[in-house]
C-alpha cells in the first residue's frame, strides 16, 4: 500500500512539471500584449434599465449582447455605417444612454445611435486634432484640447476657446502630477453642462528631458517636461470656466505653490 502510494505521487509529480512551462524574460516583456495578452471582453458594460450588458465581438466587427448561455449580434459595422453614413473598419467603443440609444465618436464628431428608429444623430462635432476629449451627453457639451490650449463645443459650435496659453510652458485641460493620485484626465463638467473645471499647470520650473523619436530616419530628439526628483516640479491651478459667460475664475488655494492638488469634482448641486 506504501509503495502504492509513493507511485501515484510519483506520477503526480511527472504530470505536473510535464504541464510547467519555462517563460524567459523575453517573453513576458515581448509576448505580454500577444501571446500572453489576459483575455478579456472589449467596451464590457451594462445596458441601461436592463439586466444585460454588452460588449464587442472578437473581431470587432459588431455589438454583441448578452443572452445568458449565449450571446448574439446586436449591431454590425456593416448596419452601423449605412445608418450613420460613416466608414468605420471597426466597431467603435460605444456608451449606452438608455436601453434603445448609445452613442460613439468618430472622426471630429460625436454621434448617436437609436436602435428603435436605426437611425444616427449628429450630436457634437469638434475641430480636427482635438485630444482629452470629455464629452456631456446630457447636454451636448465637450471640452478637449490642441496641444497646450483647451476648447468647448456644442451643437453647430465646433470650437469655443477657453485658454489660449501664448506661454506654451502652461498646459490647460490635461491631467497634473503626472497622473498620480488617480489622475487621469484634465476637464470636469458640473452636473448641468454650465461650468466646466480644469486644471492648469505651469511648467516654467520643470526641466526638459530628452527623448528619442525612433518615428523619423534617422532617429530624432524630441523634448518633454519631466519633474525629475529633487529638482523643481510644476505650479498647478483650478479654473472654472463659465458656459454662458465665457469667463473664467480660479480659484483661491493655500500651500505651497507646487502642492498636488487632487480629488477634483463637483457636488451634486453644481
Amino acid at each position: 500500500m506504501k509503495n502504492l502510494l509513493t507511485f501515484c505521487l510519483l506520477l503526480l509529480v511527472v504530470g505536473l512539471s510535464a504541464q510547467t512551462m519555462q517563460l524567459t524574460l523575453s517573453d513576458a516583456i515581448l509576448k505580454r500584449g500577444s501571446t500572453f495578452a489576459p483575455d478579456r471582453l472589449a467596451n464590457l458594460q451594462w445596458i441601461p434599465e436592463t439586466t444585460q450588458f454588452s460588449y464587442l465581438s472578437a473581431d470587432r466587427q459588431a455589438v454583441m449582447i448578452d443572452q445568458g448561455e449565449q450571446a448574439q449580434a446586436m449591431i454590425t459595422v456593416d448596419q452601423l455605417n449605412k445608418a450613420c453614413q460613416t466608414d468605420l473598419k471597426r466597431m467603435p467603443g460605444i456608451r449606452w444612454v438608455n436601453p434603445n440609444r448609445f452613442y460613439f465618436h468618430y472622426d471630429t464628431a460625436y454621434i448617436a445611435y437609436d436602435l428603435d428608429k436605426n437611425q444616427g444623430f449628429l450630436l457634437t462635432p469638434h475641430a480636427r486634432g482635438a485630444a482629452n476629449t470629455d464629452f456631456l451627453y446630457q447636454y451636448n457639451q465637450l471640452a478637449y484640447t490642441i496641444d497646450n490650449d483647451l476648447y468647448t463645443a456644442t451643437i453647430g459650435i465646433p470650437k469655443t476657446t477657453v485658454k489660449n496659453n501664448i506661454d506654451r510652458n502652461i498646459v490647460s485641460g490635461q491631467a497634473i502630477a503626472r497622473y498620480e493620485f488617480g489622475i487621469g484626465k484634465g476637464t470636469f463638467w458640473s452636473p448641468d453642462g454650465a461650468h466646466l473645471a480644469f486644471y492648469e499647470k505651469d511648467e516654467t520650473n520643470v526641466a526638459d528631458y530628452p527623448l528619442l523619436d525612433i518615428n523619423t530616419t534617422p532617429g530624432s530628439l524630441v523634448t518633454t517636461k519631466y519633474p525629475m526628483a529633487g529638482q523643481k516640479s510644476e505650479k498647478p491651478a483650478i479654473g472654472i470656466y463659465h458656459r454662458m459667460t465665457k469667463q473664467t475664475v480660479y480659484l483661491k488655494t493655500t500651500g505651497e505653490e507646487d502642492q498636488y492638488l487632487t480629488n477634483l469634482g463637483w457636488g451634486p448641486n453644481n
